[in-house]
C-alpha cells in the first residue's frame, strides 16, 4: 500500500514541476526566436508582437498538453489495478 501511495506522490511531483516549466520554456523559446520559423510560415513577417502571442498560446496548449498526459497515464493506472 506504501509503495502504491509513493508511486502517485512521485507521479503528481513530476506532473507539477512538468505544468510548471514545460510552459515557460516554450514561451521562452518563442520569444526568443525558436519558433520564427512558423510564425513566418503563418503569418509571413517576424514581429515581437506576434512572437509574445505565438508563444503565449503555445505555452497554454503545453499546459493542456501535460495535463491530458497527466489524465490518460492516471486512467491507465487504475485501468491496470483493476486487472
Amino acid at each position: 500500500m506504501a509503495e502504491v501511495q509513493r508511486g502517485v506522490l512521485e507521479k503528481l511531483i513530476i506532473f507539477s514541476v512538468a505544468i510548471a516549466v514545460i510552459p515557460l520554456c516554450v514561451l521562452y523559446a518563442s520569444l526568443y526566436g525558436y519558433c520564427d520559423p512558423i510564425i513566418s510560415v503563418i503569418f509571413g513577417r517576424v514581429t515581437e508582437q506576434l512572437r509574445q502571442v505565438v508563444g503565449a498560446i503555445l505555452a497554454v496548449l503545453a499546459v493542456n498538453l501535460v495535463l491530458v498526459v497527466y489524465v490518460i497515464s492516471a486512467y491507465k493506472e487504475k485501468a491496470d489495478k483493476e486487472d
